[in-house]
């Protein structure tokens, strides 16, 4: 399923940054040194030291909480950063790429988590964008290598920091895509799922069929404050055109169970209802402009924008407001912008999610 996730996707990341010619196979490319969890270097986050995700934008509803503070973690995976077409891996000696996903990613996605969580995120050897092409060899060795780090990263954060509290997954694209294998192995059905709040996984698709099949007991999120469960949405444009994305993503799913259901899981990050499929911009409380810098986030800007489900895709209204860097890729996919362009109602969620898990008991709080 690997492989058909990362198909749907191609066309999205190797517009990036193609495969170069001379890029040798993964087995001949020299591979970057493993990171040691032990270090905190190996991390981009860690909840008792400054760093890009402990922020909120000015004029958020709930600042960054003290993480003494905090009920619930988040272990977040970011998406693709490394912009190489010379390695399938991260070197993460690499300080260019290592500032880039601070300032890109760090900052504009994982700190939606900072009201209600500590933040770990796991700096990790990501496959290189170029990789989605070649996934019958070297790209598909270069994405089980990454995986790897997440895996080592998540039990390390495990044995280490969590010391039985809920928690949160979260991540991006080439992040979502690592999730749902650490959610397959380590958590669906397993002790270790009584203390699992909620995965939010936007940037990949899922099937819908893939629950009651790959997930056993892992739902999908279908109210906002449902818990054990998974959220995730691909957006476009409202005037794009994502048929060709879809197409890719059901007909792989359907190569391998013709009888299932191979409609993409989409949940409304406005409403976190798959009953409410649609909302107006008086729904979005709030979309993070601008680019990505070193500084401060920006405000945060109201009714920005609407956004509907529509056959498993997220339409995305044009922003009303100025400010607003959209990405556009082909076919007007705003993969780029899945997260920013409803910062606030997502960091809402998160809260509201894990109120609901706290007040249920549904586990043991350790400070």
């Amino acid at each position: 399923m690997i492989r058909a996730i990362l198909l749907a996707c191609a066309m999205l990341l190797a517009a990036v940054a193609p495969l170069a010619e001379n890029r040798p196979t993964f087995d001949a490319d020299a591979h970057p040194k493993a990171p040691d969890y032990r270090d905190r270097s190996a991390w981009a986050a860690l909840p008792d030291r400054p760093n890009a995700a402990a922020q909120a934008p000015p004029n958020a509803d709930k600042p960054a909480v003290d993480p003494q503070l905090a009920q619930a973690d988040v272990f977040y995976v970011h998406p693709t950063t490394e912009l190489s077409k010379a390695h399938w891996n991260q070197d993460l000696t690499d300080a260019v790429t290592n500032d880039w996903t601070d300032s890109s990613v760090v900052a504009r996605q994982a700190s939606v988590f900072s009201a209600c969580c500590r933040i770990y995120a796991p700096r990790y050897r990501q496959a290189a964008p170029g990789s989605v092409t070649s996934m019958d060899g070297s790209g598909q060795k270069a994405f089980d290598l990454a995986y790897g780090d997440v895996r080592r990263a998540f039990l390390f954060y495990l044995a280490h920091y969590n010391h039985g509290r809920p928690f949160i997954i979260a991540g991006h694209s080439q992040g979502s895509l690592h999730i749902y294998r650490l959610l397959e192995e380590l958590v669906d059905g397993k002790p270790l799922q009584r203390q699992f709040v909620a995965a939010y996984t936007p940037g990949i698709p899922i099937a819908l069929g893939e629950f009651g099949e790959r997930y056993t007991s892992i739902k999908p999120c279908a109210k906002p404050t449902d818990t054990g469960c998974i959220a995730s949405w691909n957006g476009f444009e409202a005037k794009g055109d994502p048929a060709s994305y879809r197409h890719a993503a059901e007909a792989k799913y359907r190569s391998r169970h013709p009888a299932g259901d191979a409609t993409t899981l989409c949940v409304n990050p406005l409403t976190f209802d798959t009953g409410r499929p649609a909302a107006s911009a008086s729904a979005n409380v709030g979309a993070l402009p601008g680019k990505p810098s070193q500084g401060q986030l920006p405000s945060l800007i109201r009714a920005a924008l609407g956004a509907r489900c529509d056959d498993g895709i997220l339409m995305i209204d044009e922003p009303a407001a100025p400010g607003f860097y959209l990405h556009r890729l082909p076919a007007g996919s705003l993969h780029y912008n899945e997260i920013d362009l409803f910062y606030a109602n997502i960091r809402q969620n998160a809260s509201a999610r894990v109120e609901r898990f706290i007040g249920a008991g549904e586990a043991r709080v350790h400070r």
